[in-house]
């Protein structure tokens, strides 16, 4: 919920080419959310680091195509 609200904001305040902007937050999210995986792999639980990686880009996605829908 939060990186799609994230993404919606930073297309919201884009100043050109929102969803380009939004999709570059989520590579950012995307590589930090694997380096904390690395760093924390000996902390359970796996499956909560997994899930970040797996949903960083599709909530930045999400979240550009609801700006994209509600500027048109």
């Amino acid at each position: 919920m939060y990186g799609t609200i994230g993404s919606f904001l930073t297309a919201r305040l884009a100043p050109n080419r929102p969803m380009r902007h939004s999709m570059i937050g989520g590579l950012i999210g995307f590589v930090i959310s694997i380096i904390g995986a690395i760093a924390m792999w000996d902390t359970p639980p796996h499956w909560y680091a997994i899930s970040l990686i797996i949903t960083a880009l599709p909530c930045a996605w999400l979240g550009g195509k609801l700006f994209l829908s509600k500027t048109k």
